[in-house]
């Protein structure tokens, strides 16, 4: 195994296929969840997403509804 010097980290960011890095303050959307992609499922999956998008110049909330759970950028 070689040994490389001066090669700068670099951390890839992750694809997510929801739009976070696209929404503005007040903006919104909805996911539906059917009952085979389970709303509990999905949700976790959100939350994860959510993680990912810790920031302290974005905040984003999240609630669930009927037939799915909507996120709302909120800062």
């Amino acid at each position: 195994m070689d040994i490389e010097k001066n090669v700068p980290f670099e951390r890839k960011k992750k694809e997510t296929k929801y739009p976070f890095d696209k929404m503005e303050v007040g903006d919104s959307f909805f996911v539906e969840c059917d009952e085979f992609n389970s709303s509990s499922r999905r949700a976790s999956t959100m939350a994860l997403a959510l993680y990912h998008t810790k920031s302290e110049k974005k905040k984003f909330k999240s609630a669930l509804c009927d037939g799915g759970f909507r996120v709302w950028r909120v800062k």
